[in-house]
């Protein structure tokens, strides 16, 4: 894996520093707000969530898609459905270890035990959404 510094240019058009990420064209430049930190009481939601950008690259691309359709897109967008999938995966498993909105890291579960939990649950409890679309 590649080593992430507090400051660092990311490709010729993106750069950051911390977690503010700024994208600059030949006409503007985009800035990106990260989550500072785990979401709690004491550290209210100050950013946006990988998720949230993952979802719009992902609307984007479905908009583009119904000009120019093609197999890329369509797989782009499973790939971005898949990466969201693994996020999610790791928020029930920090939520289930009891480290979420903490700086404590948690333990993986395998991909397995994730699906072998989640059919177990479903037999003793009523089905519960969660509070996010996959």
């Amino acid at each position: 894996m590649t080593e992430v510094t507090d400051s660092s240019t990311v490709t010729d058009r993106i750069s950051f520093k911390g977690d503010f990420y700024q994208c600059s064209t030949m006409l503007r430049k985009l800035g990106i707000k990260f989550q500072s930190g785990p979401i709690s009481e004491e550290n209210p939601e100050n950013g946006v969530q990988i998720e949230d950008v993952l979802e719009v690259a992902k609307h984007r691309i479905l908009q583009l898609d119904e000009r120019l359709s093609c197999d890329e897109n369509a797989m782009a967008v499973v790939a971005i459905k898949k990466a969201l999938e693994h996020l999610h995966d790791r928020t029930r498993a920090r939520v289930g270890q009891g480290v979420e909105g903490t700086e404590s890291t948690h333990v993986s579960v395998p991909k397995e035990e994730v699906k072998k939990e989640e059919k177990e649950e479903t037999k003793t409890e009523p089905e519960s959404k969660p509070d996010f679309d996959i």
